[in-house]
């Protein structure tokens, strides 16, 4: 009965569904990597939106919120989607698919509540209905990319991954949108992951403006010891023209240490 109880709860607890079947599946360390790759960079732009001491609570909700709506989209894709494809990616077990059938409804019911949740929060503290709704769009832009198939799936994803990265800035601030911020975020992630999702082959042939830049998708590791390096010196020299406030350098030299820092990983385990 425990077991079972443990596999209710991959479904129903935010954010423990994303580190259970995106990275601890892959990694014993994954819940490091999902922190060095996604939430320190966001608390760090944060911090970096006004250089006040950040507050903590604020920026869990805003995290939490992003992933409350985010999570529907991964559940459905590995529960449902998966039912209509001939090969697909299978990351949850079989007796986790079980335990999903079972409370399918309860599982639902509850996610629901947590969207709505933080939409009557959101609302109550002023956040424009303009705000709410790109809040809510994720909902039915994952609904569509669990449905096509095909090269469109890599501009897709990176609109998903946008909304991972930016919503929960979005949030910190109540609505006020940071240009520079979001500008910074969408470079220094955003950008360099949709050139390497275009030269995968998963979803179709590569795009050759991607390859020449990128090159095979093996070496993506190079690639982006290349890019943050040119990122940094290109962020350093926004600085010293008076374009970009001091402390996003923080955010560049951040991305080019893990960087190198994933790469000799990945070199000793090969």
């Amino acid at each position: 009965m425990e077991g079972k109880f443990d596999k209710i709860l991959i479904f129903v607890v935010p954010i423990w569904y994303t580190l259970k079947t995106r990275f601890i599946k892959r990694s014993s360390k994954g819940f490091l990597f999902w922190a060095s790759e996604y939430l320190f960079p966001v608390v760090l732009t944060m911090l970096c939106m006004d250089l006040r001491e950040i507050n903590a609570l604020y920026a869990f909700l805003a995290v939490l919120s992003v992933y409350c709506f985010y999570e529907l989209g991964y559940i459905q894709n590995d529960c449902e989607t998966i039912k209509k494809e001939s090969n697909p990616t299978l990351r949850l077990e079989k007796d986790e698919l079980a335990v999903y059938e079972k409370f399918k409804p309860l599982i639902y019911i509850l996610r629901f509540l947590y969207v709505l949740a933080f939409i009557i929060y959101y609302y109550t503290q002023g956040l424009s209905f303009g705000c709410l709704a790109v809040l809510i769009l994720i909902l039915p832009l994952y609904l569509v990319y669990n449905t096509v198939r095909g090269k469109i799936c890599d501009y897709l994803i990176s609109f998903l991954t946008a909304y991972r990265y930016c919503m929960p800035l979005v949030l910190y601030k109540n609505g006020l949108i940071d240009s520079v911020a979001i500008a910074y975020i969408v470079m220094a992630y955003i950008f360099p992951t949709f050139l390497q999702y275009c030269v995968r082959e998963k979803n179709g042939p590569p795009s050759m403006i991607a390859l020449k830049i990128v090159g095979p998708y093996k070496y993506r590791d190079v690639f982006r010891i290349k890019y943050y390096s040119f990122f940094f010196v290109l962020s350093l020299i926004a600085v010293f023209a008076g374009w970009l406030p001091v402390q996003y350098l923080s955010v560049a030299l951040y991305f080019l240490v893990f960087r190198i820092a994933t790469y000799k990983y990945r070199m000793k385990l090969n």
